[in-house]
């Protein structure tokens, strides 16, 4: 899933190159959601629908600061509802969720390191 999660990250990334903001903003979307949901099952977290999904990563991870994020996880997720798809928010969105992608590759690795 964690692989998926990145493709989709490199989908977001081309689509921006190519000036396509909503095609950006919504692999960006899906990349997050797919990697919530990795890190989730890594730790045995049952997960369904993308709501639950975004929802779990908050009070599994979030909201105790386990991995830390400048909001919840699902205000990051959900900018998408209040903003246009423009490049600017785009280039946001997109780096937000890079932002993330280390946070959790580094937990990731950290629980393998510990798991080994």
């Amino acid at each position: 899933l964690m692989l998926e999660a990145k493709e989709k990250m490199a989908y977001a990334l081309e689509a921006y190159e190519e000036a396509r903001w909503s095609d950006a903003i919504y692999h960006t979307y899906a990349a997050q959601v797919n990697a919530a949901k990795a890190i989730l099952l890594s730790e045995n977290v049952k997960t369904n629908t993308q709501a639950n999904i975004i929802a779990l990563f908050d009070d599994t991870f979030v909201s105790n600061n386990v991995i830390p994020l400048e909001t919840s996880f699902s205000e990051q997720v959900y900018a998408i509802k209040n903003n246009e798809p423009d490049a600017a928010f785009a280039a946001k969105y997109i780096e937000k969720s890079t932002q993330f992608f280390v946070k959790i590759e580094a937990f990731r690795a950290n629980q393998l390191a510990t798991t080994s």
